[in-house]
């Protein structure tokens, strides 16, 4: 099944919502990557899109008649600064400033940002979710400002590892005779993590950079899908993929462990 748009806005989101996977007993996928990893450690994700209106005025001749919408904005990124050393190491926040004002001699009436927000599942982000709307309003209380607070892109889920299936692919890829790395730092959100939500879902990483820390979405990387690396990458991918589906298609009882484990995790309830 292809599912695309994973970056935006999130192609497997719209497919789990609208129930494309819910005849299915589990899913699997992999991604191009740096090394071969059993497991891809990823986070949820949602955004935010902050707008703080004020009113504009000479920033000489009358300041004071302004409100300065570009101070809420300084106001709000300096407490998520703060929170930085108050929540979970797993959390993270990244922003930036998509309009800042007009000119210098100008107090900005308009400014927004652009926000991302992860955390290692979905009680943590909406924990820090809660944290952030609450600076949104105190900024702007703090300068006389209106502020508008809004979601523009689904939220991803997090990814559960499931310790039975990570060994299950670790061992294929040993069967392959391939070297595997285990990251244990985050590499970034997926919206396969919705379909997770679902059914038990496997991600393992397959490497096509020979070793070399390639970023993704570099186009050093991209070069190397074009090369005979990417090619084994992609052939290695299907074997993988192909071997977990047939193992769990002739192992009902291990297919069963990864379920309940899944449950477990998910905190479902059995029908």
């Amino acid at each position: 099944m292809g599912t695309p748009s994973e970056e935006y806005p999130g192609g497997k989101v719209f497919l789990a919502e609208r129930g494309a996977f819910d005849e299915y007993e589990f899913a699997t996928m992999a991604h191009m990557f740096r090394s071969n990893s059993p497991n891809f450690n990823v986070l949820a994700c949602t955004d935010r899109f902050i707008t703080f209106k004020g009113k504009n005025s000479h920033a000489s001749a009358n300041p004071c008649e302004g409100l300065n919408a570009l101070n809420a904005a300084r106001i709000f990124m300096d407490a998520m600064d703060m929170w930085r050393q108050h929540i979970p190491r797993t959390s993270q926040i990244h922003g930036i400033v998509v309009k800042g004002g007009e000119l210098p001699s100008i107090v900005p009436d308009e400014v927004t940002l652009n926000y991302y927000f992860r955390a290692k599942d979905m009680e943590d982000l909406d924990d820090l979710i809660e944290k952030v709307e609450k600076c949104v309003e105190g900024a702007a209380l703090c300068t006389g400002t209106e502020h508008k607070n809004v979601q523009r892109y689904p939220t991803y889920c997090d990814m559960y590892a499931n310790p039975p299936a990570i060994k299950a692919i670790q061992e294929i890829f040993d069967a392959m005779g391939e070297e595997t790395v285990v990251f244990e730092e985050p590499q970034g959100s997926t919206d396969v993590g919705n379909v997770d939500q679902l059914i038990p879902t496997f991600h393992p990483l397959v490497g096509v950079s020979e070793g070399k820390k390639i970023p993704l979405h570099h186009a050093d990387f991209e070069k190397r899908m074009k090369v005979e690396s990417g090619y084994k990458g992609l052939y290695n991918g299907g074997v993988l993929i192909a071997s977990l589906a047939h193992l769990l298609g002739t192992s009902p009882e291990f297919l069963e462990e990864i379920k309940k484990e899944h449950i477990r995790y998910r905190k479902l309830s059995i029908n």
